[in-house]
């Protein structure tokens, strides 16, 4: 098996993606790039089109248009993902050995860029939402009393970081964390990569940008029409040294950035700025609280971003059975799976026919999802002797991305619980492979 010839395989069958990335492989978001890259402009920085490490022309015009039509002061294009800009970030406001207050709810790269400085990491545990009526239980918002009072405790801190929105959605009031980060003379990173379509339509919560945050780094690829690992760095006010942001940003991405990534990024700030965007929101959103309405397995909103369907398995069935059921049955790929839910991501990109093949399948799950068909097969284990030994390597379930124990931390009875119960669900555990070894 090859891998190209299976992708190729793959993109010619008829299964349906509710998952990243936000362009859905839906053509008509990409006819410019898919036209240009039928052409042949995989390019390197040839005359006339710029350089992304010292961005003068045609680079630096599309990261002006992406501030503009965010909000922000300086944007910058990131081609190695909403990772690369929160590395770059942290190096740039965390010197080595210094402190930084951090959720705990953070994504891998964050605790990545920490450990590349030898961070003195200070946790803030997000609040906890419940759903009793769905049994399920989500990691919600972080509150800015929290951080507030970390902040007063550490008044050495160097940066605060904090995710919002999360994986699944919930956003935290990052005005009032920005104020009392600001307070104390200390900068706000958000890393905002589920959020970058905020700012498109009323229907979802505050672009983070626009919140008082000092550094925000968003995704396109994973909610708008754009290729993976393309993303914007911002930049506002005066507790961050821009020059330091592009320093680093040079030391993190590649010193050879793909011409076809950024001119998926100048393709999606073009189709930002047009007239059809604001029609397609229109219409994207409409269809979204039509598939609330009509379907009992999608977990109301409740204030959260709108776009993430939290789908509800029937009682007795798992998130990873509802998710197998929906891939084998009805050729529909979700996004995540976990033991109480699974997470349907949408975009703008979505079509009328996917949500009504989603909301169609949904109507067949009483019927057919009984624990005897759910799958959790996983070929990972978790030894107990591993317990009371110092991790070599953060223990991530992925996705979404979270560090369950980090980096040197002390792997607990309750951690091994907690992993034993996800490995038994299907749920892949990165970084226990390297326990094998020990």
């Amino acid at each position: 098996m090859r891998l190209c010839d299976e992708l190729q395989k793959y993109g010619d069958s008829d299964f349906y993606p509710f998952h990243m990335p936000g362009h859905k492989r839906n053509p008509e978001f990409l006819k410019e790039l898919y036209n240009s890259t039928g052409n042949l402009v995989d390019i390197t920085e040839i005359d006339g089109f710029d350089n992304l490490h010292n961005a003068q022309g045609l680079i630096e015009e599309e990261q002006k248009r992406a501030a503009e039509i965010f909000g922000s002061e300086k944007s910058f294009l990131l081609v190695n993902g909403s990772s690369c800009g929160l590395i770059a970030s942290i190096a740039a406001l965390v010197p080595f050995g210094g402190k930084a207050i951090v959720a705990k709810n953070c994504h891998k790269s964050v605790f990545n860029g920490l450990t590349l400085r030898e961070a003195d990491t200070v946790y803030i545990t997000p609040e906890e939402r419940n759903y009793p009526d769905f049994n399920i239980k989500l990691t919600g918002a972080v509150s800015a009393i929290d951080i507030a009072a970390a902040l007063e405790d550490h008044r050495d801190a160097k940066v605060v970081i904090v995710t919002s929105p999360t994986y699944e959605g919930i956003s935290s009031d990052l005005k009032s964390i920005a104020e009392v980060c600001h307070k104390a003379n200390v900068p706000l990173i958000v890393d905002a990569a589920h959020g970058a379509h905020f700012k498109f339509h009323e229907a979802f919560p505050q672009n983070a940008v626009e919140s008082g945050a000092d550094v925000v780094v968003h995704s396109l690829h994973k909610t708008l029409p754009s290729l993976t690992s393309t993303g914007l760095l911002h930049v506002n006010g005066e507790l961050v040294d821009i020059t330091q942001i592009q320093y680093y940003l040079q030391v993190f991405q590649t010193s050879s950035p793909s011409y076809i990534l950024m001119s998926s990024i100048s393709s999606c700030l073009k189709y930002l700025e047009s007239d059809k965007s604001k029609e397609d929101f229109d219409v994207y959103v409409n269809r979204l609280k039509d598939i609330y309405r009509d379907s009992k397995y999608i977990l109301p909103s409740d204030n959260r971003d709108i776009s993430k369907l939290i789908l509800i398995p029937p009682k007795g069935a798992s998130g990873v059975g509802l998710s197998d059921f929906l891939r084998k049955e009805h050729h529909i790929e979700l996004e995540m799976a976990q033991p109480g839910y699974a997470l349907a991501m949408t975009s703008v990109c979505d079509t009328k026919e996917g949500f009504g093949r989603l909301l169609s399948a949904l109507t067949k799950v009483q019927d057919n999802l009984t624990p005897d068909t759910e799958n959790a097969g996983n070929n990972q284990f978790f030894d107990r002797k591993w317990i009371g030994m110092k991790s070599p390597v953060a223990l991530v379930p992925y996705p979404p991305g979270i560090p369950l124990v980090q980096k040197d931390e002390v792997i607990q009875e309750d951690h091994a619980f907690q992993i034993e119960k996800l490995i038994s669900e299907g749920i892949q555990i990165e970084g226990l492979n390297a326990l094998t070894n020990c």
